[in-house]
């Protein structure tokens, strides 16, 4: 596994603080119902809907956390397409490589 950029750590834990705080401040302003309400829908749609090998664009989850107007720069620079992490795997065979056939 690659070692992350120092950045990169510096900017996610920006992003849970900035959570915290706009959660504390949601619960101020609308009540806890609002805030418990945003907790559980950003868990749920931050996980993977879709069956393994699949991409998934997680645009909903971008929706509600706000990300989907940011320009980041995985955005525009990491292209998964492009990568050079070896050969991808299809559905099919990831199923049979999981049950042995």
């Amino acid at each position: 596994m690659m070692a992350q950029h120092p950045i990169q750590g510096v900017e996610r834990r920006a992003a849970d603080i900035d959570l915290n705080s706009k959660i504390d401040r949601v619960r101020r302003s609308y009540g806890t119902h609002m805030a418990m309400r945003i907790a559980t829908e950003e868990s749920s749609f931050g996980r993977a809907r879709r069956l393994p090998g699949l991409p998934s664009s997680k645009a909903l989850y971008d929706t509600i956390t706000g990300n989907g107007t940011k320009l980041e720069f995985s955005d525009y620079l990491d292209d998964p397409l492009t990568r050079a992490t070896g050969p991808v795997v299809s559905f099919h065979r990831q199923t049979e490589i999981k049950h042995g056939l």
